[in-house]
Parts: C-alpha cells; structure tokens; sequence
C-alpha cells in the first residue's frame, strides 16, 4: 500500500512538473521572437539563478542540509547528471527559434521509451506488458507527426521562413536530446540518498558556471559583439516567467523520479504534447494540422489510460 501510494505521488509531482515546463517554455519562446539578443546560453543561465535561489530558500527552510555532506560517488553522479542534463536542454532549447512546441514534445515523447529501456537495462526496473504496449504505440504516433512534419512544413504559414535544413536539423538534435534526456531520470534515480534540493541545486551551480564561460567567450573573443541587449518591459517579464516556472518544474521532476520510477514518471511527459500544440495555437499563431490531432490524440489516450491504470491497479 506503501509503496502504490508513492508511486501516486510521484506521478502528481511529475504532472506538476510537466506544465510548469510548458509555461516556462512558452516564456522562453516568447522571448526568443522578440529583439532582445537573448540566446541559449543565457535562458540557461537565467534559468539556474532562479534555481539555485529557490534551492537556497528551501535549504534554509529545512535545515540540516549541506553540500558538504555529499560523498564522492554521489558527486559524481551529480556531475554526470549535470552533464546529460545539460547538453540536452541546449539542444531542445536551440530548436525552439526553428520548430513549434508542439512538434518539439512530440519528439521528447520518446523519452519513456529510452527510459524503460535504460532503466531496465541500468537499474533493473521491470515494466508491465501495457506500460510496454503503451510505449511502443506512443513512439508510432511520434514517428506519424514527425514524417507528416518535416513534408507539410510550407503548409504552416509560421514556418515558412524557416530553411528545410534547418527544420529537419532541429528534429534530428530533439531525438538525440530526448535520449540523453531519458538518461538523466535513470541517474537520478540512483540518487535517491540525496536531498532533492541537493539534486536540483547543484544542477542550477553547474549550468550558471559553465554557461558563463561559454557565453563570456563567444561574446567577447568569438563574435566580439559584447553584452548588448535591447530588452523590453515584456522580454523582463518574459524573463522572470521562464526563470521561475523552469525553476519550479526542476523540483517537482526531482521529487516525482524519487517517489517513482523513471519508466513511469516518463510517461506523463506525454501531456507536454498538449501543452505545446494548445501553446502553439493560442501564442503563435500556428495553424494545427488534422494529422497532428490525429498522432496527438492516440498518444494522449496512451497516456490517460496507462495513468489511470498505475493509479488504481498496479500495487509494486
């Protein structure tokens, strides 16, 4: 009974998690379309400050915790989570200039299925046959939309300006980013000695520091353009959105892969479809195709169905 009620709350945190996500990356797209001069690396870094604040606050508020209490092999694992974190979220965020949301968590869809398949193979965590089945129908439906993308893209007006070779390259750095992403609930998942404000922490104090020695040296010996910007009450605003929601969403991913397992959490991030599609519409002024509502839909339905059944019928 324990241990079903855990795996409930850990795919409550994760639900959180997931549409505090999706209204960070609205902020961030938002932002990317104006004139700000804003680029990747400092959404991260943006993002990691108001993480390592808000880890901060929690940390006082607790009590008793310390980064000095780590061991070495937790370190190391921190650092190789930092490490697959990392590198994912600068792919998927590069391609938000050049995809829709939509599309882009289509793609990351393909988390669950790399995270069943590695936390099976790492940590030797078993599935049920319909978490299974749920899966594999969920990757086709990623397959349709992505396909039926990449050959109808003149037919979206907002992407029309976008070359074919950058379209189809911000697909290809998704799939490896949702790889490496399925990589970093399995190494947290081995991390469950560590507070989760420790977790989250430390992934914040990694991303400010190796993103401010990249950004320092791409703006003032590679581009030479220095620090200018042209940021409105808007792109601050922006700003503040995607810096506390993305925040806030690290959290609740990191306690939701503490309660539960990371096949399982994974596949609540199916929602972020309609998160992204519903954005798209309502922010950007894309034109939705019947064959994403027909992928989309499948996928989805998946997903309610494999949820209602962790909640109510699966007792390990």
């Amino acid at each position: 009974m324990k241990i079903r009620f855990q795996s409930v709350v850990g795919l409550l945190f994760m639900l959180v998690a997931v549409t505090l996500l999706s209204l960070s990356h609205v902020f961030t797209k938002q932002l990317f379309q104006s004139s700000s001069g804003i680029n990747v690396l400092e959404v991260l870094i943006i993002r990691a400050i108001f993480q390592i604040v808000l880890n901060q606050i929690l940390i006082q508020l607790l009590g008793n915790i310390s980064y000095f209490n780590l061991t070495r092999d937790q370190i190391k694992k921190l650092l190789w989570r930092f490490g697959l974190g990392y590198s994912s979220w600068v792919m998927q965020i590069y391609t938000f200039n050049y995809l829709p949301l939509g599309t882009i968590q289509v793609i990351q869809n393909l988390t669950p299925f790399f995270s069943a398949i590695f936390g099976y193979i790492i940590l030797r965590e078993t599935l049920k046959a319909i978490e299974v089945v749920n899966t594999l129908i969920s990757f086709s439906g990623v397959i349709f939309i992505v396909v039926l993308s990449s050959q109808g893209q003149n037919t979206h007006e907002s992407l029309r300006n976008i070359s074919q070779f950058l379209f189809i390259f911000s697909i290809v750095l998704n799939f490896i980013s949702a790889v490496i992403s399925s990589l970093v609930g399995v190494v947290i998942r081995q991390l469950r000695g560590v507070h989760f404000t420790m977790i989250a922490g430390f992934q914040g104090i990694c991303s400010v520091i190796v993103s401010s020695i990249v950004l320092t040296i791409q703006k003032l010996w590679v581009s030479q353009e220095g620090f200018q910007y042209n940021m409105s009450q808007t792109d601050y605003v922006n700003a503040l959105g995607l810096g506390i929601f993305g925040a806030l969403s690290q959290i609740c991913f990191v306690k939701a892969l503490l309660y539960d397992k990371a096949g399982r959490c994974a596949s609540l991030l199916l929602m972020n479809i309609v998160y992204g599609y519903l954005s798209d519409v309502l922010f950007f002024n894309y034109d939705i195709q019947i064959f994403e509502i027909v992928g989309s839909s499948v996928i989805i339905a998946c997903s309610v169905v494999i949820f209602v059944i962790k909640c109510y019928f699966y007792n390990d």
